[in-house]
């Protein structure tokens, strides 16, 4: 009788036909899988800082006036001339600029948020000579060199107004229970002054680069509507390499910030 199987198995040159015919087949597929599934993760990560600039960029559209809180809001930036922000959300970070449209410095303009305070305590920054605020009660500690600790409790004012001589650094306290306003100037002379604010403790608001003629006096005007445009432009960036490219666009502040 004649046998229906042969049982003499696989040769060796056999396997190694076997095997290299799937090696040419199955290569290219897992090239393909691995390049789908970084295309898919590129994807992802564009998609999601998409989402998270035009969140960005509705946010600060829906303000009549733009929130320049130095911890939650946009500062502004006197090198860069601009009101910057730079904060991270999801594992991204981003940067928001914002300038006055048409304009390469950014200046926000002359109108002055203090402009409406009437209430305020003065602390002047110089390098050469002590600061003025409360000296005698030992509400600020001077290291020199413009760099400036602030102690706010409940028997202080709300409202500080910081008048610059010298660039400074400033750490505030903040004891009171209610939000602190500390308006930063430029005493003016044609030289703007950096100002790093730290808030160690509290709630505090921050309203940077606004002008004043003399250490003396501010002029209270009333606030008008300006309706200015302004030019917004927004970075993501993510273990820090670019995600997308800027995302870019134009709002109308009722109020100068």
């Amino acid at each position: 009788m004649f046998k229906v199987f042969n049982d003499r198995g696989l040769t060796l040159i056999e396997i190694i036909v076997t095997l290299a015919v799937l090696g040419v087949v199955v290569t290219p597929l897992m090239s393909m899988f691995i390049t789908s599934q970084k295309i898919n993760t590129e994807s992802e990560k564009e998609y999601k800082a998409i989402q998270l600039s035009q969140k960005c960029m509705e946010e600060i559209k829906s303000m009549e006036i733009l929130d320049t809180n130095h911890s939650s809001g946009y500062p502004y930036d006197t090198r860069k001339n601009a009101f910057i922000r730079e904060f991270s959300e999801d594992g991204y970070d981003l940067t928001v600029q914002i300038k006055r449209s048409g304009t390469e410095s950014g200046t926000a303009g002359g109108t002055n948020p203090a402009d409406e305070v009437t209430e305020f305590s003065t602390l002047i920054i110089k390098r050469t000579s002590p600061s003025v605020w409360d000296q005698d009660e030992g509400k600020y500690v001077d290291k020199g060199n413009g760099e400036v600790d602030i102690t706010i409790t409940d028997s202080d004012k709300q409202n500080i107004k910081v008048l610059l001589n010298a660039d400074a650094k400033i750490d505030v306290i903040n004891e009171r229970s209610d939000k602190v306003n500390l308006y930063i100037y430029d005493i003016v002379g044609g030289t703007l002054y950096n100002c790093d604010v730290s808030v160690k403790k509290g709630q505090v608001n921050t309203f940077f680069n606004n002008y004043t003629e003399n250490a003396d006096s501010i002029v209270s005007a009333e606030k008008t509507a300006k309706n200015i445009l302004y030019d917004i432009t927004i970075n993501v960036e993510k273990d820090g390499k670019p995600v997308i490219n800027e995302i870019k666009g134009t709002t109308i502040f009722k109020y100068e910030p």
